[in-house]
């Protein structure tokens, strides 16, 4: 039988409701395809199709499903190595969930990824100097504003917050048998049992804390509160000249023809003993184009970074389907969401000193209080 693909994934078995970004070391399924020549997933440098690696002994072909990061990463690496790959793309377009439009003065946004994060670990950082992109770290001083207008210097609702992460931390670090929690029980608690902050600390902390969702793309009420440190201390990039330049990089990597756009996949054959997978090559994939013309391309393995909705919802078929543990995977693991919008202004009217503007809603058993206050003093 054929191999389909490598993944390493942790299955975390807790129920649905459960803080969504905590993971439990419940096991790992691990399957790998195999042939001559060593690759490294962790090689950083340029690499072109004037520049290949060795031949491997036996020739293979490996299918690649989708043309975001990783599909067009591991489309590089293999040929490298003198692997034949094919990448189908979906889309007409590469990119994935990485997407960069332009407006019609040049100027780029990011609807996709925008940011290169925890800069101290991240091996794309090393792509800023060399491809000579445009960069810049927001980690100056924010602003913040509530309903009742811009808060003063005295305004310490983020350094709760960030004392709070740490507590996390700490907490888990020495209990770590305790059942974990989320966010939103967990900052109520610490609030309430913390002596030395003010009340307005007390109130406006818990809404400092939400800006863990831009991270999670999930509420706090969902988030999990042991793994919440590493959501605070890292440090980010944002990529000024367009996140298609990495994109752009990897791609101009491949050999010419490698990718195939408009190919949207229908069926993953991965056993040559299942009908109606005849063919001589191990795994075929079936897929058509935006007119319904209907191919099939046929190779030794398939890698599929396919989303995780296309899989959820059965999108795609396998012959033979899936094993039984990374269906369930599937049942288990969640997306995020963020929405953007872009607010473009033809002056920059605000202060340089601060990079960002941070709006903290009124809580709602404030806001009661607030409202029927006022309400009180115009009666």
């Amino acid at each position: 039988m054929a191999h389909l693909y490598h993944i390493t994934s942790r299955i975390c078995e807790s129920p649905s409701k459960e803080p969504s970004n905590l993971g439990s070391g419940l096991g790992e399924e691990e399957v790998s395809v195999s042939f001559s020549g060593k690759i490294s997933a962790d090689e950083m440098p340029a690499v072109h199709a004037g520049n290949p690696g060795p031949e491997p002994k036996t020739k293979v072909k490996v299918i690649i499903i989708g043309a975001g990061i990783a599909g067009l990463r591991a489309a590089s690496v293999l040929q490298r190595h003198g692997v034949e790959v094919v990448v189908l793309e979906g889309r007409d377009r590469l990119g994935g969930r990485i997407h960069t439009t332009r407006n019609d003065r040049g100027v780029p946004r990011d609807i996709g990824a925008a940011w290169l994060h925890e800069t101290s670990q991240n091996r794309l950082v090393k792509l800023i100097s060399s491809l000579k992109l445009d960069y810049y770290y927001d980690d100056g001083l924010p602003l913040y504003y509530t309903e009742q207008g811009r808060a003063g210097a005295q305004f310490k609702a983020k350094k709760v917050a960030d004392e709070f992460a740490d507590h996390c931390e700490w907490f888990y670090e020495t209990h770590p048998d305790a059942p974990d929690q989320s966010v939103s029980d967990f900052i109520n608690k610490f609030v309430q049992e913390h002596e030395l902050i003010t009340n307005d600390e007390k109130m406006w902390a818990p809404m400092a804390v939400k800006e863990v969702e831009l991270w999670l793309g999930t509420s706090t009420e969902l988030s999990s509160s042991k793994h919440l440190s590493y959501f605070i201390t890292e440090r980010n990039l944002y990529m000024k000249g367009g996140y298609d330049n990495i994109v752009k990089w990897t791609a101009d990597s491949l050999k010419p023809n490698t990718i195939e756009l408009n190919q949207i996949v229908d069926r993953i054959c991965w056993d040559d003993k299942q009908k109606p997978c005849e063919r001589k090559k191990t795994c075929a994939v079936e897929c058509h184009d935006i007119h319904g013309e209907v191919s099939t391309f046929k190779g030794d393995a398939v890698i599929s970074t396919l989303p995780l909705g296309v899989l959820r919802h059965g999108l795609v078929a396998f012959e033979p389907s899936l094993p039984d543990d990374l269906q369930r995977a599937l049942t288990k693991f969640s997306y995020g969401a963020l929405d953007k919008v872009f607010f473009e202004f033809a002056d920059v009217f605000w202060s340089k000193d601060n990079d960002q503007f941070m709006y903290y809603p009124t809580p709602p058993l404030a806001a009661e209080d607030l409202y029927s206050t006022s309400a009180g003093s115009g009666s």
